[in-house]
């Protein structure tokens, strides 16, 4: 009977010892996945932070770069305009060490309104006075969220052809179509072959944007042709009955 209970003893303490092991096998095995899982979204926010960054400075760094060489350009011959593309490019200057400071503060405006924003836009375009954007817009039910999202590939667009297209007209057509949003950016640039076309940081971008919103990009360009770019966007948050 001693036996038995000793047997018995030494059973459940095996057991016991077994169940730890493994316990401690399973917590150790979650605190593993817990930290990739962590590496991984710290991993996916800096990529996100870069991006926004990328979209939100490089924009103004292209037209402070704009302005500056034409303040280089006029300051022998036209000491007025030279010195009004200087004050635009410490207005820019400003305005991205904001944006720069924004995005590195994770900072989303719960009330960011999209027309506006794309007004401001075209506005800073135009006072290149080099380039004539035409715009239609008829998108004003987006979220907060997705506007911000759309906004930000539209201005990578408008960032795109002025840095590389020398074209002198842009079109941006932006539209609710069916509980989606279709956004078609149209140049008469000089264009590029497709299948030689290096896709920098800036298509990447765009193309990133539109994979997370869940949409589809086509791009078509071929030399002296110019570029289109044509971006659809599901929208499950229209109320618009098209």
């Amino acid at each position: 009977m001693v036996w038995a209970l000793v047997a018995l003893c030494m059973v459940t303490t095996v057991v016991v010892i077994c169940l730890l092991v493994q316990e401690r096998a399973k917590r150790v095995r979650a605190e593993r996945i817990a930290k990739e899982v962590e590496e991984l979204a710290h991993y996916l926010e800096r990529n996100r932070i870069a991006r926004e960054i990328h979209d939100a400075v490089g924009h103004d760094l292209t037209l402070l770069g704009t302005k500056l060489d034409m303040a280089i350009e006029l300051k022998n011959t036209d000491p007025n305009r030279a010195e009004e593309n200087l004050a635009a490019a410490r207005v820019l200057l400003g305005k991205s060490v904001s944006d720069m400071r924004r995005s590195l503060d994770v900072i989303r405006d719960p009330a960011f309104d999209f027309t506006k924003a794309l007004i401001a836009l075209v506005a800073q375009l135009k006072a290149n006075k080099t380039l004539d954007v035409r715009m239609n817009v008829d998108a004003n039910d987006l979220t907060p969220g997705r506007g911000h999202e759309i906004f930000r590939i539209v201005q990578e667009c408008l960032n795109n052809v002025q840095k590389h297209s020398q074209a002198s007209e842009v079109n941006v057509e932006i539209a609710h179509k069916e509980n989606q949003v279709e956004v078609n950016i149209s140049d008469n640039g000089q264009g590029f072959k497709l299948d030689e076309t290096n896709q920098g940081h800036g298509i990447k971008g765009i193309a990133e944007r539109v994979e997370k919103l869940k949409g589809q990009m086509k791009l078509d360009s071929s030399l002296t042709r110019g570029t289109k770019v044509k971006v659809n966007i599901p929208d499950p948050d229209s109320n618009k009955s098209r």
